[in-house]
């Protein structure tokens, strides 16, 4: 198997969002003390809109497998 890694474009934007959310909480969510402030942390680092302005941004690269 041959592992493929590319650039993201914005097209990208759901796939991201969906991963940064699941991902994110599986591996950190038992350190926040307020589901409430892990929420408000998730939607402004993984909502659609913050990850398509990240992904138009010319100083940031995100990559996918």
């Amino acid at each position: 198997m041959t592992l493929q890694i590319r650039e993201a474009t914005p097209a990208d934007a759901m796939l991201l969002n969906a991963l940064g959310y699941r991902i994110y909480r599986a591996h950190f969510e038992h350190l926040w003390e307020s589901k409430s402030e892990l929420e408000a942390f998730l939607a402004s680092e993984y909502s659609l809109d913050e990850l398509e302005q990240s992904l138009n941004e010319q100083a940031v690269c995100w990559y996918v497998a």
